[in-house]
């Protein structure tokens, strides 16, 4: 018989290994499926809502929770709040994008 303490002791240092494991497996089935989207000639995004709103642990903390649950969140005007970037975006394309969002102030 193997002890209650023995049991959870097993059951957390297989956690890890196992939470590791899902993640190389989900990493490949995401690339897998960037790939089809690709071939079909549309384009993937990312979407991080809390860009700009570091201030404000807790607004923080629930944007990027609706994000990973597939929420699009907006602001009173009904604009889009946050920022997208483009999947596997070069180095060029993620520049590009910083200098148009450059702004002086004055």
């Amino acid at each position: 018989m193997i002890s209650d303490h023995i049991r959870t002791l097993l059951r957390l240092l297989k956690t890890p290994y196992l939470r590791e494991r899902n993640s190389r497996r989900s990493e490949s089935s995401r690339a897998a499926a960037i790939e089809v989207v690709q071939k079909h000639g549309l384009e993937a995004h990312l979407y991080f809502p809390s860009v700009g709103r570091r201030d404000d642990r807790e607004l923080c903390d629930a944007l990027d929770l609706l994000a990973s649950n597939g929420f699009l969140v907006t602001d009173s005007g009904g604009n889009i709040v946050g920022k997208f970037m483009k999947v596997n975006e070069s180095s060029s394309e993620i520049a590009d994008a910083r200098r148009a969002a450059f702004k002086i102030v004055k």
